[in-house]
């Protein structure tokens, strides 16, 4: 080994560079593959070796030298580390200037490449080198220095705000001034402002208030000097990007003297020097609306102002001389020569850099502070479209860019659900609903002709962003646009058939799919079918897949254009979308589209051949779903499918034992589709296959498959079956009753098959499949004897003697005969009177005296559907036994009101005073279970007669019995649904909010959780309210130390916090607001309660709280960016450290916001953030692992 070493450095000293570059080479892969083989004193030898190398002759000699320090810096010994960076550092000051640069870039390599444990060595090494650098007389060294500071202070920040002795704050930061107010150089100052903004980061509170003292009073006394005031404005911008979120206390004094400088501007006369002073000024205000979104609202208004003013800002050109020649020149597109070049713009005129910067500043209010929309469309929207004329190529690329991101803001839900599925690739899986659009409607013409003014450009990156506005305006404005579609085709047109760019033909099929899916007036797309045909046609045969995939969405909303089209239009994009089978599986979606929409233009062979090409893409794992919906389609149009049954039933039916959930749900529905129109035709034979397969996958565990699976049942029962195979289907669906997951919605379809079944096959033998399924009724299991009472219903000479029966169970000795009695006879009550039967009520209600629990929970349930089959006989009888029954019972017998409030509603409430009043007596129970019931029969019964009880509530919601009120409170969460008259409820939204700051936290919390159940089902009713329930909000997700009770247990203490189920409401309340009220999102607020809730020491309000911060990535990423230091604090200790004794739900949602935050365009270059991503990189995988 050491002749090995000593041979290499020798190489490394030979005459021939090649040898000194490979000596070089091979002695740092033996120092990298072989950590720790080298002792002290040879260490230091090669790392002396290669310290000379960094003055060799040749240029490649010295990077290799730069690569080989910096890959061996964190293999060798501490003290050589910091050896190697003090030599190259004083190289800096003391060499020659030519190799200056060398010895940068290695420092710079060895901090890049060094790992967070040498941070003191490699500080400790450079820093008091780089300050005597800075302080020194020389301005290239000074130039060097203030670099290597930077990326010192960036590489190395968490280390030296964690100990603060490892640089002199102070010195270094008056040092840095010093230079900044002297005479230097431009690329000088222009470092140190870079420097001060780095430096900010690892301050102290006390100098970073110095550092901005300094800043304001230096910007203050030099407003006329441009020379110095530009420096000053160029570190206070770095110093905003760096710690914006810092500097809330300082806006007013900064804002003020900000916009004094862009108003400032000379308005005759363009000065390059007030242009970028003014740029950086912008730049500022960009940083602090994104780091300083609570403190900056109130200048949000002044700095909009401010940025419409300056995007006009072209003091040395006459916008109305070109709109004058334009008149004249109409129509003519311009020359390669009339194109200024972007360069000789940059030279003549800096003004572009003064609305770059305006445009800049509209972009970051538009990505942060979505609440601010309607008001961006309403006045920014205006200057942005006159703005389309901007003569300087760059920034009327941003200015298109501006437009198309207010508009992508705002993405406005507008496809059906099947159209989703379909275009699913190309929306966004987050769809904002936004009235604020509306704004724009009445500036559709103007928008649209200056658009199309512009296109006439030669510009491709122009181009690209003109042709992404329109996509996105397509988008946006929807069936506004279809009146300009013989306008807008033209442009669609040379975009997709004369450009070879992907990045203006995509965007261009996507404007022609939306127009051509909100044509509903056809006039104007039928008379150009013909030039969209073409264009289309042009799309699926280019060869980008892009391209070709987007096409192919454009032909499925073109195809109701073509329907009835008596020429050969159909036939033609029928033949190119099957080449395009398997490029894209947009190509399947678009034959669906023509077969069920087009069937009439194409010959019986051209439909047979489509027929079998989406039956063969059934055996493609890929493609199966999209073939499978593509069929579902095709049956249920109205084309004849009759003579496919083969290719149908045969195709599909084996699907059904696929793994894939997917598979089988729209292989069923294929089937129903298919077999309820055209069954009959198909045999009885298949019928009986297909009713075998299904009866396989019908499950207790996956009760999502077997709701289709019901659907299909019931049409295969329709048909002739044999008496073994209807006992298997009715005994596999008895057994989904056997489930804990059952749903309402799988209950109905049960209760349903059972009412088809018993109205289509009167023959079958139904007091043997009567008595399967009382077998199965249990007081948990109700479903099957609401089938039995379906089967009587339907089959009525059944009707008196299973009554008689179940009468006579009444009064049996066997508890389970009872209770099936009970809950059968019940369920017969609900679709019949049974006022005939002498002294029912009274035989149901002396049950309750049973000492068993399931007889009286069964008479419970059977006392109220009695009652619903002749209310207005029944419900005096059962109101006057609540009244009358003993305390004990009472809880049991309020459940009835319950059952007959929920089945019976169309009734209720004309019966709304006698239950009301039960139920007011009852409101201060001492049980909390009664009072619960109470609540819900309340909130019920408001819904059905709001108006009638509006009298009584107002005097209960302010009751002076806490009780009452917690109750009433709870009472208003059962109340809501969606198509409900709200003049009763909207009436009592003032006492509701008021009741969320009751001194009883219990009422707070019930209040919270009905404001969800409002907020959810019906939003507008709180939208002029936010503000307040925002306030509310604020104060009611903190933890509050005062609900938190200590119980002692004996050996242990155990605390319960009564404040969490109020924080949890808290949060999941903010999370319905954004998601049912948007246009009131108040941005810098919610951040503020964001970085509450993770701090949060509960799992699920943690959980809550990262839900919320998802959706505010995808709702104003901008803001996100802004709070990124404040969210990565807060972060770790959820990656790390689970609340004790939960789930890690936190910690894999944690994990998720990371993977969308990292999404943002920003975070990519965020240097802080990826560090964060990489010191975590283990908890990742630890969360996915699980």
């Amino acid at each position: 080994m050491a002749s090995k070493i000593n041979h290499y450095l020798e190489e490394m000293e030979h005459y021939d560079k090649d040898n000194r570059y490979m000596g070089a080479s091979d002695l740092c892969n033996l120092i990298t593959s072989e950590a720790g083989i080298l002792d002290a004193e040879r260490e230091r030898k090669c790392i002396d070796a290669f310290i000379r190398q960094l003055d060799d002759n040749s240029t490649e000699v010295q990077g290799k030298a730069v690569q080989c320090l910096a890959k061996i810096a964190s293999k060798i010994r501490e003290d050589n580390l910091g050896n190697i960076l003090s030599v190259v550092a004083n190289c800096i000051i003391t060499k020659d200037k030519d190799f200056r640069d060398i010895y940068c870039i290695c420092c710079k390599s060895i901090m890049a490449e060094v790992t967070d444990p040498y941070a003191p060595t490699v500080i400790s090494s450079c820093y008091p080198i780089l300050q005597n650098g800075i302080k020194s007389d020389d301005e290239e060294v000074q130039e060097e220095c203030s670099e290597l500071l930077s990326e010192l202070l960036k590489r190395f920040a968490s280390q030296i705000i964690h100990d603060s002795s490892l640089i002199k704050e102070k010195v270094i930061l008056g040092y840095l001034f010093k230079i900044l107010s002297s005479k230097s150089p431009y690329t000088l100052k222009k470092k140190v402002a870079y420097a001060i903004g780095c430096l900010s980061v690892v301050l102290s509170s006390s100098n970073i208030q110095a550092l901005m003292e300094n800043l304001v009073g230096s910007i203050n006394d030099n407003m006329k000097d441009d020379s110095l005031l530009f420096y000053y404005i160029l570190a206070l911008s770095w110093v905003s990007r760096k710690i914006g979120y810092k500097l809330g206390g300082y806006l007013e004094s900064l804002i003020m003297n900000l916009i004094k400088i862009c108003d400032s501007l000379d308005s005759e006369n363009s000065n390059d020097q007030q242009n970028e002073i003014a740029e950086e000024a912008l730049n500022c205000f960009v940083s602090l609306i994104k780091h300083c979104p609570r403190e900056i609202t109130c200048y949000i208004d002044k700095l909009l102002k401010v940025a419409q003013e300056k995007m006009t800002y072209d003091p040395i050109y006459d916008y109305d001389i070109e709109d004058d020649a334009d008149m004249d020149d109409e129509g003519e597109a311009w020359d390669d020569e009339d194109e200024m070049d972007d360069d000789e713009i940059q030279d003549d005129d800096t003004s572009w850099k003064v609305r770059r910067g305006s445009l800049n500043l509209i972009i970051s209010v538009t990505t942060t502070r979505p609440e601010m929309l309607r008001a961006l469309y309403s006045d920014v929207s205006t200057k942005l479209v006159t703005r389309f004329k901007e003569r300087e190529n760059k920034i009327k690329s941003l200015v298109f860019d501006t437009f198309s991101i207010l508009l992508k803001t705002t993405n406005v839900e507008s496809f059906s659900k099947d159209t989703l599925e379909d275009l699913e690739p190309s929306i966004g899986q987050m769809v904002k609903r936004r009235s604020s659009v509306e704004e724009l409607y009445s500036q559709v013409p103007t928008i649209v002709q200056s658009l199309i003014k512009e296109t006439n450009t030669k510009n491709v990156a122009v181009k690209i962003s003109i042709i992404e506005c329109l996509s996105q305006i397509t988008n946006a404005l929807r069936e506004k646009l279809v009146p300009f579609f013989e306008d807008l085709l033209p442009i669609i047109k040379e975009s997709v058939i004369d450009e070879n760019n992907t990045a203006i033909i995509v965007p261009a099929l996507t404007s022609l799919k939306s127009l051509l899916q909100y044509a509903k007036d056809e006039g104007s797309v039928k008379a150009n079918a013909g030039v969209v045909l073409d264009i289309i046609l042009a799309s699926l045969k280019n060869d980008h897949f892009s391209v070709k995939a987007e096409g192919l969405l454009a032909t499925s909303c073109f195809t109701k254009i073509l329907t009835g089209s008596s020429d050969d239009s159909v036939g033609k994009l029928n033949e190119v979308a099957i080449t395009c089978m398997d490029a894209s599986e947009n190509a399947i979606i678009a034959v669906s589209h023509l077969l069920s929409s087009c069937h009439s233009s194409l010959t019986s062979s051209e439909i047979k051949n489509d027929i079998d090409i989406l039956t063969e893409k059934l055996s493609n794992d890929m493609k199966r779903v999209t073939a499978l919906k593509a069929m579902h389609r095709v049956c249920e149009s109205d084309c004849d499918l009759s003579s496919y049954s083969s290719s149908f039933v045969e195709a599909v039916s084996p699907l059904l034992s696929k793994a894939d959930n997917n598979v089988k749900i729209y292989s069923l529905q294929v089937l129903s589709g298919y077999i309820g129109k055209y069954g009959s035709a198909i045999g009885k034979a298949k019928i009986a296959d297909v009713l075998t397969s299904t009866l396989s996958i019908i499950t207790n565990e996956n009760l999502q498959v077997a709701d289709y699976a019901l659907k299909l049942l019931c049409i295969l029962t329709s048909f002739e079956l044999i008496p073994s195979a209807l006992k298997d289907t009715v005994v596999k669906v008895t057994s989904l009753t056997e489930s804990t997951f059952l749903t309402g919605k799988t209950k109905r379809n049960i209760i349903g098959f059972f009412d088809h079944l018993s109205k289509n096959n009167s023959s079958l033998d139904f007091e043997s499949f009567i008595t399967f399924l009382e077998e199965a009724v249990t007081i948990k299991r109700t479903v099957p004897a609401s089938c039995i009472a379906i089967m009587i219903h339907n089959y009525s000479e059944l009707n008196t003697t299973f009554t008689t029966k179940y009468l006579k169970g009444l009064k049996s000795s066997d508890t389970r005969t009872v209770v099936v009695s009970l809950l059968i006879l019940g369920e017969i009550g609900k679709l019949n009177d049974l006022s005939s039967v002498k002294n029912i009520i009274e035989s149901v209600d002396s049950l309750f005296a049973s000492p068993e629990i399931d007889i009286k929970q069964a008479a419970s349930q059977c006392l109220g559907s009695i009652c619903i089959g002749n209310f207005g006989y029944f419900l005096p009888k059962v109101i006057k036994i609540i009244v009358e029954c003993e305390e004990k019972n009472k809880y049991l017998r309020l459940m009835s009101i319950r059952e007959i409030i929920q089945t019976k509603q169309q009734c209720v409430g004309d019966h709304s005073k006698e239950i009301s009043e039960i139920l007011y007596e009852n409101a201060a129970h001492s049980e909390e279970k009664i009072r619960n019931v109470i609540s819900e029969c309340l909130g019920k019964l408001f819904n059905l007669a709001g108006l009638e009880m509006m009298s009584d509530l107002e005097d209960k919601i302010k009751s002076s019995n806490h009780v009452v009120r917690a109750t009433v409170a709870k009472s208003f969460k059962y109340c809501v649904h969606k198509g409900m008259d709200t003049t009763a409820l909207n009436s009592f939204i003032p006492d509701i909010i008021e009741l969320a700051t009751d001194s009883e936290h219990v009422i707070r919390q019930y209040t919270l959780e009905s404001l969800v159940s409002i907020t959810h089902h019906l939003p507008m009713l709180l939208k002029n309210d936010i503000d307040t329930i925002y306030k509310i909000l604020s104060n009611e997700i903190e933890v509050h130390k005062e609900l938190i009770k200590e119980v002692d247990l004996g050996p242990f203490k155990h605390k319960i916090d009564e404040g969490r189920p109020i924080r949890k409401a808290g949060f999941v309340l903010l999370d319905t607001i954004f998601e049912k009220i948007p246009e009131r999102i108040n941005v810098p607020i919610i951040n503020d309660m964001i970085l509450v809730g993770l701090a949060d020491p509960d799992d699920d309000c943690c959980s809550q709280t990262l839900h919320i911060l998802l959706k505010m990535i995808k709702w104003a990423p901008g803001a996100v960016v802004g709070q990124m230091s404040n969210i990565l604090d807060k972060l770790p200790k959820i990656l790390k450290e689970p609340a004790k004794g939960t789930t890690k739900t936190s910690m894999r949602i944690a994990t998720k916001v990371l993977e969308k935050m990292n999404e943002i365009p920003e975070m990519e270059t965020n240097t802080t953030f990826q560090k964060f991503i990489t010191d975590n990189a283990v908890c990742f995988e630890e969360t996915k692992d699980e």
